[in-house]
């Protein structure tokens, strides 16, 4: 009890040097993920999607009322996960704390609800100089050369004219 307690509170960092377990809750993975069949039903699904923005829409719908109003530059996203719970400390570790396994596993997820269409390249979010300092790399670019070794897909760069 004392070791769950101890997880509970602040042992996230064992989670992400063990592989094997399930990033989420420590059960045995499943083989070559790096989560429990358990976790993975229990992640916060985006199962109706904005086909415009990814924005959680009503059963039925194709756009968010955002969307219909005031339609943004792009035409469609693809977010086959909500940003809340287990996703939202991945996505911290990640970014803030430069997990290299949250990382892999933000990348396999992504892969397990690929988009209908890819795009014609990935094009990785440029950073300010003071960001890549901050966070030591650019979490996107990385991203995105996971993701085009498994699809492809080319990669494109970008320079940041602004902050």
């Amino acid at each position: 009890m004392a070791l769950k307690q101890w997880l509970q509170r602040g042992g996230h960092w064992i989670k992400q040097a063990m592989p094997g377990y399930c990033a989420f809750c420590l059960a045995p993975a499943l083989a070559g993920r790096g989560w429990c069949a358990t976790c993975l039903d229990e992640l916060p699904w985006n199962l109706h999607a904005c086909r415009q923005c990814g924005d959680p829409v009503s059963h039925g719908e194709s756009l968010c009322g955002y969307c219909l109003i005031d339609p943004p530059a792009f035409s469609t996203t693809q977010a086959g996960l909500l940003y809340q719970g287990a996703i939202k400390q991945l996505v911290h570790d990640f970014k803030f704390h430069a997990s290299p396994r949250a990382g892999m596993l933000l990348a396999e997820l992504m892969l397990l609800t690929p988009p209908d269409k890819l795009g014609d390249a990935f094009l990785p979010v440029p950073m300010t100089p003071m960001h890549a300092r901050f966070r030591g790399f650019n979490q996107s670019h990385w991203l995105a050369e996971r993701l085009n070794r498994q699809l492809g897909t080319p990669m494109v760069s970008a320079r940041r004219i602004k902050n």
